[in-house]
C-alpha cells in the first residue's frame, strides 16, 4: 500500500508510569500523540496540562544551548561542516555530559564575549565617525575650541561648493569687517573658516546664506583637530587589540561545539517528550493517552508496553469515520524519492489514492524528454552521487538528490536514443532518430504521452472510487469520460492522418456516447430542469475543451527537449567559429565557452526540465484523482540533528 494503514492506540495507566510510557513510544518513533485538550466535552471527567516542573527548565536550557551553537556558527571557523558523517557520541559519553559539563556557564562566558565584542564594534563607529568629522579640519593650527564667541568677534567652521567659493570669497572681501580662510578642499567642497565683528554680524550672515555656507559644529572637542585625530587612532589600535583578544579567546572555545550540539539534540528530544504531556488527559490517579500508530507495529506496542509496565493498559483500534486520520506514505524501491515531489504539492487524505506510484514513470520519462542529453545526463548522475557520497543531509536531501540521480538516468538514456552528446559535439548517431531532424515526429510522441497519462489520472480516479467502494460514481464519472476520451483521441487520429477516414463512425459513436451520459449524470444534484441540463452541458464543456487543453500542455516537452538540444549545438557552433577565427588563443576562448557554456546550459535546462514536468503532473494530472487535504503523520521520535548516539 502507498499509503500506510495506522489504528488508533489508547493507552491507561497510573500517573506515575506516564513518563516511562512516553520515553518507550519517543525510543519507537511510531506514535502520533492526538492532542486531547480539543475533545474537552468528550472527556469531561478528565483534566488537561500537566507538564512536569522541568519543563521550564528544559526550554532555557534548549534557548542558552541554541544560542551558543548561532555564536559558535557567528564565529565562522565551526568545526561543523555540512561534509561528512555526523560525530558519534555514546550513551555513556552523554549521561557523563550531562552531569558534568557546565553549558550554563559556557553560556555566561559567551555571552560575556559578544557583549565585550558588540561594544567595542559600536565605540569603532563612533570613532570613525569623529574622524570624518575632523579629517577636514586636520591642517588647521588653532585650536578647535577656540572656534567662537569672543568679546568683539565671532569665528566659524563651515564649508562650501567649490563652484560657489569664488563668489563667496569676493563678496567676503569687500567686507572689512570679516576674513575668510581655506583650511581644506576636497571632491565635496571647500573648507572654512570666517572671523567677523559682531557688529558686522547681520551682513555677513545673509552673505554666507546666499553662497548655500554650511556651518559645521564641533563642541566636543578639545585643542588641534590634528591632535585629536591622533587620540582616535591611538584609541581605535587598542579597541582592536581587545578585539582580537575577545576573538581569540572565542576562538579557544570551539572545541566545545560538539559538546554543545550533542545537548542541544539531547534537549530538543525532551522538550517533544515533555510538551507531549500536555496533549493527555489526567485523572487524579491516572493518565490517558489517544494517538494513531502504524498497523504493523500495533501487536508490538500492544504486547510490549503492559509487560514493561505492570499498570498499563492498551487498546487498538481501527479509526472512525468521523476521525481526522494522518497520512504516511510507504513506497519502496525506486518510487520512494518521487514523495518528495508528492510532498511538495500536499499530503493525500488518508483512505484516498496515492500519486506517487503513478507519476514516478511519467516523470521520470518526461524529465529525460526535456533535458534529452546523454553527458548533461551523467553530469546530473554524477553530481547526484558525490552529494549522497559527500553532503551531510536530512531524509528530504536524500530523496531529492536520489530522485536527481533517477533524473539523470532518464536524461542519458534518451540522449543515447536521439544520438545527443553535449549538443552533437561528439558527432555519435542517433540510436532511434535525431529530434531536430523529425521534430513533428518528436510533438506526435510528447501528445501520446499526454493522452496515456490523462487516461491513467481517471484510471487512478477509478481506482480510488473502488477501493471505497462508490461503484456509482465509477459507472457515471469516470467511465463516460472514458468512452468520451476514446472517440475524442480517435477522431483526432483521424484529423492527423494517422487512421483511415472510414473509422470515424465508431469514433464518432463513442463521443456522442460518452457526451450524452456526462450531460445526464453531471446535473443530476440539481433539483430543477434547468439546473440538470446547465450543469450537464457545463460538464460536457469541460470534459471536451479540458482535454484538449490538458494534451496540448504537453507539447511544452516537445518544445523544451528541442531547446535544449539546440542551445547546445549553437554553444558548439561558436565555439568552434571562435576557435578557428583566431589562431592559438582562440583554442583556450573555445574550451572556456564549451565548459563555461554547457554548465549553464545544463543548469538553466534541468531547472525547467523539473518545473515544466513537475507543472505536467500538478495541473494536467493530480487534478483528475488527487485530493491534497491531507495532513503527515508526525510520531513523537529522537530526532538528532548534530549528532549520532549510539549505546
Amino acid at each position: 500500500m502507498a499509503i500506510a494503514p495506522l489504528k488508533k492506540i489508547e493507552v491507561l495507566g497510573h500517573v506515575s508510569e506516564r513518563d516511562a510510557v512516553l520515553e518507550f513510544l519517543q525510543r519507537e518513533g511510531n506514535v502520533e500523540v492526538i492532542d486531547l485538550k480539543d475533545k474537552s466535552e468528550e472527556y469531561s471527567d478528565f483534566a488537561f496540562g500537566r507538564q512536569s516542573i522541568s519543563y521550564k527548565e528544559v526550554t532555557e536550557a534548549i534557548e542558552k544551548l541554541s544560542y551558543l551553537m548561532s555564536f559558535f556558527e557567528g564565529l565562522g571557523k565551526t568545526k561543523r561542516s555540512p561534509f561528512g558523517p555526523k560525530p558519534v557520541l555514546r550513551r555513556r559519553e552523554l549521561i557523563e555530559l550531562l552531569r558534568g559539563f557546565d553549558f550554563a556557564g559556557l553560556h555566561e562566558r559567551c555571552r560575556g564575549l559578544e557583549s565585550s565584542l558588540k561594544n567595542a564594534d559600536k565605540r569603532r563607529m563612533e570613532l570613525e565617525s569623529r574622524k570624518k568629522e575632523l579629517l577636514p579640519w586636520a591642517a588647521m593650527d588653532a585650536p578647535l575650541d577656540a572656534i567662537g564667541e569672543m568679546d568683539f568677534t565671532r569665528s566659524a567652521l563651515g564649508s562650501i561648493r567649490n563652484e560657489a567659493y569664488d563668489s563667496l570669497r569676493e563678496a567676503i572681501e569687500s567686507l572689512p569687517e570679516a576674513h575668510l580662510e581655506v583650511v581644506g578642499k576636497d571632491k565635496q567642497g571647500v573648507f572654512l573658516v570666517i572671523v567677523y565683528l559682531k557688529v558686522a554680524e547681520e551682513e555677513v550672515t545673509e552673505v554666507l546664506r546666499q553662497h548655500e555656507f554650511v556651518f559645521h559644529h564641533l563642541p566636543h572637542y578639545r585643542g588641534r583637530a590634528e591632535d585629536a585625530l591622533k587620540d582616535i587612532a591611538s584609541e581605535e589600535e587598542r579597541l582592536e587589540s581587545q578585539r582580537l583578544a575577545h576573538l581569540e579567546e572565542a576562538k579557544k572555545l570551539l572545541p566545545e561545539e560538539d559538546k554543545v550540539a550533542a545537548l542541544l539534540d539531547y534537549f530538543s528530544n525532551l522538550e517533544r517528550n515533555e510538551s507531549t504531556k500536555d496533549h493527555l488527559l489526567y485523572s487524579q490517579e491516572t493518565f490517558f493517552l489517544q494517538g494513531w500508530i502504524r498497523a504493523g507495529d500495533a501487536p508490538a506496542a500492544q504486547r510490549e508496553l503492559p509487560e514493561r509496565l505492570g499498570t498499563v493498559e492498551v487498546y487498538v483500534s481501527e479509526p472512525s469515520p468521523d476521525d481526522v486520520v494522518p497520512t504516511l506514505l510507504r513506497n519502496r524501491g525506486w518510487v520512494r524519492p518521487f514523495e518528495f515531489l508528492t510532498r511538495i504539492y500536499g499530503y493525500p487524505v488518508y483512505g484516498g489514492v496515492d500519486p506517487t506510484p503513478f507519476l514516478s514513470p511519467f516523470f521520470f520519462v518526461f524529465f529525460g524528454f526535456c533535458l534529452g542529453d546523454a553527458v548533461y545526463g551523467l553530469a546530473l548522475v554524477f553530481v547526484s552521487i558525490l552529494a549522497l557520497k559527500k553532503l551531510r543531509m536530512g531524509w528530504q536531501g536524500t530523496r531529492f538528490f536520489r530522485l536527481m540521480f533517477y533524473c539523470g538516468v532518464s536524461a542519458t538514456i534518451v540522449g543515447a536514443l536521439a544520438g545527443s552528446w553535449l549538443g552533437g559535439l561528439f558527432g555519435i548517431p542517433a540510436i532511434v532518430f535525431n529530434p531536430m531532424e523529425r521534430p513533428v515526429k518528436v510533438l506526435n510522441i510528447a501528445l501520446i504521452f499526454g493522452i496515456i497519462q490523462i487516461g491513467t489520472g481517471y484510471a487512478a480516479a477509478a481506482y480510488g472510487n473502488i477501493r471505497q467502494k462508490h461503484y456509482a460514481a465509477v459507472l457515471v464519472d469516470q467511465l463516460p469520460i472514458f468512452v468520451l476520451l476514446a472517440g475524442l483521441t480517435g477522431i483526432g487520429l483521424i484529423f492527423l492522418g494517422t487512421l483511415s477516414k472510414e473509422a470515424v463512425m465508431p469514433f464518432v459513436i463513442l463521443t456522442v456516447l460518452g457526451s450524452t451520459v456526462i450531460l445526464l449524470a453531471s446535473g443530476r444534484n440539481q433539483p430543477s430542469l434547468f439546473g440538470k441540463v446547465f450543469f450537464g452541458g457545463l460538464g460536457v464543456y469541460w470534459a471536451v475543451s479540458g482535454y484538449l487543453s490538458d494534451i496540448l500542455s504537453y507539447s511544452r516537452l516537445w518544445a523544451l527537449g528541442l531547446v535544449t538540444g539546440a542551445m547546445a549545438s549553437t554553444l558548439n557552433l561558436i565555439a568552434s567559429s571562435l576557435g578557428d577565427m583566431i589562431p592559438v588563443v582562440g583554442t583556450v576562448f573555445t574550451v572556456i565557452i564549451l565548459v563555461g557554456g554547457h554548465i549553464f546550459t545544463l543548469a538553466v535546462n534541468v531547472l525547467g526540465a523539473f518545473v515544466h514536468s513537475l507543472r505536467l503532473q500538478f495541473v494536467e494530472f493530480f487534478s483528475k484523482f488527487v485530493s491534497s487535504t491531507g495532513r503527515p503523520f508526525r510520531p513523537l521520535s529522537i530526532e538528532n540533528k548534530f549528532v549520532v548516539v549510539e549505546e
